[in-house]
């Protein structure tokens, strides 16, 4: 029988959900609060990880297949799961609908000074000569078109705006009116009024956003970071926006999280900040669950059909 255990805090709900599932095939299924160290050394499938039974889970020589609970990768050991024969699948995904409505918040409040009237509310002060805008024909560059990206076009294109591209490959994607590859990022800068990075942390992608790049962005853009905060060199961006050649920015990500208290970036008004929240939802173990079960039907059938499956070269 196939053994499988999960190491990931669940909801009562989802635990009963995840083990119906799997008895249904056949499977012992053990959760967080029954799990001891044998468990994870002959466990066929690991739902979620965990740094501190690393050491265990990678002694494994019984685990095929870990699916993550989380979409980021950049800590999970790839190489030697790659080596161990172990597929690795995460989230990706799950999230894409609330990051990409909560980036078109960021460009609303933008548009619309809300960042700066929610401050003026709480000084009890009444100000209405600013600037207003509107997204329609403005131009947005996502860098980075996976599944939130794709859902962020989608939006952009009801608003109005003209959206541009970039992915790894530079296969035609709907709602994307222009796609370039990475080799093309300076020209996506130059052209687009709103720069969002939704990019995972690989070799390629650490300090991508330095101070080269955001010297190339088009004068008076935004940027917004939901995707991972070592993508962007923290000083480059300060200076920028200091200088006035990004009028605004919007993180969620962070080079250092939590942001010390202390760093100027709290301070300055022309910054939202969100403490890595973007990814939330409510839906989250609901869609995480239907991703879990769509996967385990394709393990038993043939792990090529499997979901978000992490490919270790790539490091995504």
């Amino acid at each position: 029988m196939m053994k499988v255990i999960s190491i990931v805090s669940l909801e009562k709900t989802v635990e009963i959900e995840l083990k119906k599932a799997f008895k249904d095939y056949g499977m012992t299924f053990k959760g967080i609060d029954h799990i001891k160290e044998n468990d994870l050394l002959d466990a066929e499938v690991i739902l979620g990880w965990d740094h501190r039974w690393e050491k265990l889970i990678l002694a494994n020589p019984f685990l095929k297949w870990v699916q993550l609970w989380l979409a980021g990768v950049e800590s999970i050991p790839l190489k030697q799961l790659s080596e161990n024969n172990v597929v690795v699948t995460n989230s990706s995904g799950v999230s894409a609908k609330n990051m990409a409505e909560q980036v078109i918040g960021y460009m609303i409040m933008f548009e619309r000074n809300l960042h700066l009237t929610m401050r003026n509310q709480i000084k009890h002060s009444w100000q209405e000569d600013m600037k207003f805008g509107e997204l329609s024909d403005k131009t947005i560059g996502i860098v980075g078109v996976g599944q939130i990206g794709g859902r962020l076009a989608q939006l952009a294109k009801a608003f109005g705006m003209h959206t541009l591209g970039i992915r790894h490959s530079k296969t035609p994607t709907p709602y994307i009116d222009d796609i370039y590859d990475l080799s093309q990022l300076s020209y996506v800068l130059e052209q687009s009024d709103y720069i969002v990075n939704t990019l995972p942390l690989t070799q390629l992608t650490y300090q991508l956003f330095n101070t080269e790049q955001f010297e190339k962005v088009k004068t008076g853009a935004f940027y917004i970071n939901v995707g991972r905060g070592k993508t962007t060199s923290t000083q480059a961006l300060l200076n920028a926006l200091k200088t006035g050649k990004l009028q605004g920015a919007a993180l969620d990500v962070f080079e250092e999280e939590p942001l010390p208290a202390e760093h100027p970036l709290w301070t300055l008004e022309n910054v939202i900040i969100t403490p890595h929240i973007a990814g939330d939802t409510d839906r989250y173990n609901e869609r995480l669950v239907d991703l879990v079960l769509y996967n385990l039907e394709a393990y038993k059938q043939d792990t090529h059909s499997m979901k978000n499956v992490i490919q270790a070269s790539r490091q995504y």
